[in-house]
């Protein structure tokens, strides 16, 4: 990490941005809030990282914290259920249903076409984005399974 450190000073103190942007609009901040890593978000914030700009997504740095989280709850929800869609196991189904339930669904929805991108059974996800009926998550599944089948 002290390396890192160094190097983000040098990067700086050549009049470097420390806010440039990948292909999504994301900065160094909103990995580093998406990833958990404390460390990281300090000392960009300490190098003056704006925690104000928007990726693509427009999700805040501070926001992609949240997507993570919810891409953790999506995958104890889809855990809990058969090939079928049908729970499995209703008692630890029931509180992460919850919990996500209480999501937004401009929060919400962009965790699930990150999660839906990576999944192993997108049949499962499909099932529980169904399942939950988060406003607009029909749509963005519907569009993550189309842009992964490719063109016809």
């Amino acid at each position: 990490m002290a390396g890192d450190r160094e190097r983000l000073r040098a990067w700086v103190d050549q009049g470097r941005s420390i806010d440039l942007r990948d292909h999504e609009g994301n900065t160094a901040l909103h990995l580093a809030y998406y990833q958990g890593k404390q460390a990281a978000i300090d000392a960009l914030v300490a190098y003056g990282a704006d925690d104000n700009l928007r990726n693509k997504e427009g999700l805040s740095p501070v926001e992609m914290a949240t997507v993570a989280a919810i891409e953790g709850e999506l995958g104890k929800g889809v855990a809990c259920l058969g090939r079928d869609g049908q729970w499995i196991d209703r008692g630890r189904a029931r509180p992460v249903y919850d919990r996500l339930r209480k999501h937004q669904p401009r929060l919400f929805n962009p965790a699930l076409v990150r999660y839906v991108l990576r999944a192993k059974d997108r049949r499962k996800v499909l099932h529980l984005a169904i399942k939950l009926g988060v406003r607009g998550s029909e749509d963005t599944i519907t569009g993550s399974f189309i842009l992964l089948a490719g063109p016809r």
